[in-house]
Formats: structure tokens, C-alpha cells, sequence
């Protein structure tokens, strides 16, 4: 395919310019011509060794299994290679794969078509995941006391608008705390039936 073309070109070249060349046989601005002309035969010579080198080079490639390895071989850069983004410090020397439509991977079995209803009793509310209160907020419950779905929990001791409530009705059943007793969750067991706090506008 790419040797049709390439001999498409050449004879297009030739068909183009072989007329004039040819009528100005004597001329000096003839000699520059020609010259130019054989400048251009070599150079697409040039780079049609190289397309055939660089596709012989692919194929043994594959065959050997060092493109899986490795990726595609090629004596030339693509034009990604030269315009990709740098590759981070932590992968210069390890394959970077880059993945853009996704990719298929071979997972022995299927999933199983079932689903399960999750009968899960206990909610833990935990103040470390809101980034910027404080270590150990206000709290507004004590273990043993019941709440309502929606009913203040702990509040930020910066700003005391700001409430954190909980997400089911239940009973507080554990204040856990971690290092210099900052509280890291407030545990509810769930009741079967669920209640919820009433907020009058």
C-alpha cells in the first residue's frame, strides 16, 4: 500500500516536471532544476527505506513477543512520543501504559447475578472526615442517649451553626475516641423503625 503511493508520487513528480526538464535541456536554470528534482527523488527514497525498515522492524517484533512486553517498537517517534506529558519522577524507570478508551482484562469467572439486601444495624458518624473542624467538636449526646434521624450530634466549637446530625434513629451506643482523646466516631444502633426529627419552618 504505502510502496503505491510512493510510486504514485514519483510518477506524478515525473509526469509534472519530466515536460519542462526535458524542453529546457540547455538552459543553466535547467541544471539547478534537474538537480533539485534528483534532491527530491533521494530524500523520498530516503524515507521510503526507512518506513520499510521501521514496519520489518515492528513485525519482528511481534514475533519475538517484545512489543507485548515493551509496546510498539519503532525507529521513528510518533507524534504522541514527542508531544506526550512527562512522565512523573516515581515512573522513569518502569513501562508507563497510557489507557484512554479502557481496557479489557481477562478475569477468570463472572459475577455472580445476585443481589443482596445489606441488613447493616450500625452507623458511625465520624468527625475526621470533615476537613477543617476541630479535633474534638462539642458534643451534644452522651452514650445510651436516643436520637431521631436528622437530630444534632456534635457541633464545631468554631462554628456553632455548624451541626452534625444523624443519619438514622437509634440509641448512642459508643463515643470511640483516638489519639489525645480526639473523637473519631459516634456509633448508633439503628432502630427497625426508623423515626425522624420534625424541623417546623
Amino acid at each position: 500500500m504505502k510502496n503505491g503511493k510512493l510510486r504514485s508520487v514519483l510518477s506524478l513528480i515525473l509526469l509534472v516536471c519530466g515536460p519542462s526538464v526535458f524542453a529546457q535541456a540547455g538552459s543553466s536554470d535547467n541544471n539547478s532544476f534537474v538537480t533539485i528534482l534528483i534532491a527530491v527523488v533521494v530524500l523520498l527514497a530516503f524515507f521510503a527505506l526507512i518506513q520499510v525498515s521501521d514496519n520489518l522492524l515492528k513485525l519482528e517484533a511481534r514475533q519475538l513477543g517484545v512489543a507485548d512486553k515493551i509496546g510498539e517498537v519503532s525507529l521513528l517517534p510518533t507524534w504522541r512520543d514527542l508531544f506526550r506529558s512527562k512522565v512523573p519522577a516515581y515512573a522513569k524507570n518502569h513501562t508507563l501504559l497510557e489507557i484512554k478508551r479502557g481496557a479489557d482484562l481477562p478475569i477468570a469467572g463472572e459475577a455472580r447475578k445476585e443481589v443482596r439486601d445489606a441488613k447493616v444495624t450500625r452507623f458511625a458518624v465520624q468527625p475526621p472526615n470533615w476537613r477543617g473542624l476541630a479535633p474534638i467538636p462539642r458534643l451534644l449526646v452522651q452514650v445510651g442517649d436516643p436520637v431521631k434521624a436528622g437530630d444534632p450530634l456534635f457541633e464545631d466549637k468554631k462554628h456553632p451553626e455548624m451541626k452534625f446530625v444523624a443519619p438514622v434513629s437509634g440509641e448512642v451506643i459508643a463515643i470511640n475516641r483516638g489519639a489525645k482523646r480526639a473523637i473519631t466516631e459516634v456509633v448508633i444502633l439503628a432502630d427497625k423503625d426508623q423515626q425522624h426529627r420534625e424541623v417546623t419552618a
